[in-house]
């Protein structure tokens, strides 16, 4: 039926397999779709609110008759011959087909399969905007946002990543209700104003950044329920949340009145050791701005207590309690050496930025200390 490079079918079975349950109550939803594309085989993978799906290099005989089979078994049976190409072979003899054939030298492993007409797809029509961008960008702003995303299931409004189309770009938006964190894609083919406001969920942001390449170009086509990411040989439709996400933009203060400006590095290296002696009291973090630093204090517990101090630049003195792991993902999702921190007062959420970048910022709610 056809003939491909272990290596190709591996990248493969490994891209389809994150849109594929395990266990799932309908069988062939473990399986994975084989089918003739215009240069090769494509392979396809869905839980029918995500669906992955990747053209692979390979040779088709005139008899290669669609099929699925069992991602999690084809995929191991594959991992399990030797390097080179690999030769699939409908092993009927009666008419019916019922098992495929893996064959790799004399290496022969059989694997029941399920007919294609049986396997059920997301539609990739009716969308009503295109997006094209590009994919460096996209994965800065989906790793900028994402973590930020809830994963409480008694939240499900909040557990994706929201995209805002405005007059000066796409806004990328994470929040779990304690952090926020917003970025806007400008470098962008043309306006996106107009497209609808959608949320991504996390299941399918996960995997779209691990897939995405470092660069290259990307299209998204967008409505109101679902959405389609193609770039290279991959194509990605996901459902989208039905919910309304929260206005994002009135969790920011209009107005702070300390800004306090310090390494990123450092603080998130200070947040590390203060924490080794977190014990089960919680994640809370005192932070005091005062006298050029800024001060961690980890409230005693039995594991210890611990302390740390770093240079700071500020305006004014504030003391503060924060989530101190809330904290240390937002730094690590930064990509800027310096930071500004700006601060309303010790009751109030304060802003995480780059230096006098007003567009791209995340904010982090107040804990009692």
């Amino acid at each position: 039926m056809f003939k491909a490079e272990k290596s190709s079918l591996v990248a493969a079975f490994g891209a389809v397999g994150n849109a594929i349950t395990r266990n799932p109550t309908v069988p062939i939803r473990a399986n994975v779709l084989f089918e003739r594309a215009d240069e090769g085989l494509l392979l396809t993978g869905t839980n029918m609110d995500k669906q992955i799906s990747i053209r692979c290099a390979a040779s088709l005989s005139d008899d290669f008759t669609e099929f699925t089979a069992p991602c999690e078994e084809i995929s191991k049976a594959v991992k399990a011959m030797a390097e080179g190409p690999i030769r699939f072979e409908n092993s009927s003899t009666d008419g019916r087909f019922d098992f495929v054939d893996i064959k790799s030298g004399r290496a022969k492993i059989r694997i029941p399969v399920l007919p294609a007409r049986d396997y059920h797809k997301l539609s990739d029509s009716g969308f009503t905007h295109t997006i094209g961008l590009g994919i460096a960008g996209l994965k800065k702003c989906l790793a900028a946002t994402k973590f930020a995303a809830s994963t409480d299931k008694g939240r499900p409004y909040l557990q994706g990543v929201f995209l805002d189309p405005l007059e000066d770009g796409l806004m990328f938006v994470g929040t779990d209700g304690y952090r926020l964190s917003q970025r806007l894609m400008m470098d962008i083919d043309e306006p996106v104003m107009g497209a609808p406001k959608v949320t991504i969920p996390t299941d399918a942001v996960s995997a779209l950044f691990q897939l995405l390449p470092d660069d290259g170009n990307a299209d998204i086509r967008l409505s109101s329920e679902k959405m389609m990411v193609q770039f290279g040989d991959v194509t990605i439709i996901t459902k989208l949340l039905d919910t309304d996400y929260p206005d994002y933009r009135r969790l920011t203060p209009t107005e702070t009145l300390i800004t306090a400006s310090l390494s990123r590095k450092g603080l998130a290296d200070a947040i590390t050791r203060v924490m080794s002696v977190n014990s089960d009291k919680g994640n809370t973090v005192r932070f005091s701005l005062a006298a050029g630093e800024m001060n961690l204090r980890m409230r005693p517990g039995e594991k210890g207590e611990a302390e740390d101090a770093i240079p700071a630049t500020a305006n004014g003195e504030v003391v503060i309690g924060w989530n101190g792991a809330y904290v240390a993902s937002m730094l690590d999702a930064m990509d800027s050496d310096q930071i500004e921190i700006a601060f309303v007062d010790s009751q109030c959420p304060a802003i995480i930025r780059k230096p006098n970048d007003g567009q791209n910022h995340m904010i982090i709610m107040p804990m009692r200390i």
